[in-house]
């Protein structure tokens, strides 16, 4: 089977944001993993959700067809630590949204994370939204902020 064509940086993206996250100091004892936990969801937890992407048409540039794309990575924060107070976890989730964000803003291109064939050009927090709800498995409010995070990169 031939080598697969380089299409997309979002997975190099992924997995390079998913290891600054886990390697930020103030995140320690937080779950941060790449994908819904299921049964073994913490009282904290950081996941990654959909990626939806825009592609703009190539344009030739010598021999070589040049792409760029922006995509919106869906990051989850997760918190219900038991209490009764949904301000608290919203106040918990928001300054884990501010850690994603101190991530991005010292590194946008996480590092060029697509390597020779790829360029991350930059990423932001796009948007927020905020949703408090009742967890009864683990006992108390909790606070869902589902963040997009917005990447602009093109494949060389």
């Amino acid at each position: 089977m031939p080598a697969p064509l380089v299409t997309t940086t979002a997975p190099a993206f992924k997995t390079t944001l998913l290891a600054a996250l886990q390697a930020r100091p103030n995140l320690a004892g937080i779950q941060v993993v790449s994908t819904f936990p299921g049964d073994t969801l913490r009282p904290v937890a950081v996941y990654f959700g959909h990626t939806t992407a825009t592609v703009v048409p190539p344009v030739m540039a010598g021999s070589r067809i040049k792409r760029q794309e922006t995509y919106l990575v869906e990051v989850y924060i997760d918190v219900c630590d038991g209490s009764n107070d949904v301000f608290k976890a919203e106040a918990a989730a928001y300054g884990i949204m501010g850690e994603l964000d101190e991530c991005l803003a010292a590194d946008a291109t996480q590092g060029n994370a697509g390597g020779s064939a790829q360029q991350i050009i930059d990423s932001w927090i796009a948007s927020w939204e905020s949703r408090p709800y009742v967890d009864d498995t683990r006992q108390g409010w909790a606070a869902l902020l589902k963040v997009e995070v917005q990447v602009r990169a093109r494949l060389r």
